[in-house]
């Protein structure tokens, strides 16, 4: 016989659903191999760029989650 209700607490695996990130295209990617190493590095500095910003969301978006 039950006389009084008792509350458990149980923690519940519950599944993160955030956007997806696409991933950028990657300028480094798209460089020809006969480019001269000045195009080559410019291309380098801006895919830096690019990478820093898509972490950025990246973390965001595993921020959410936490």
């Amino acid at each position: 016989m039950i006389e009084k209700p008792v509350e458990v607490r149980v923690p519940v695996a519950v599944p993160c659903k955030t956007a997806e990130i696409p991933e950028p295209d990657w300028p480094l990617a798209k460089v020809p191999e006969t480019t001269s190493d000045f195009e080559w590095f410019r291309a380098a500095l801006a895919e830096l760029a690019l990478r820093a910003g898509y972490e950025v969301r990246l973390r965001a978006a595993v921020a959410t989650c936490q």
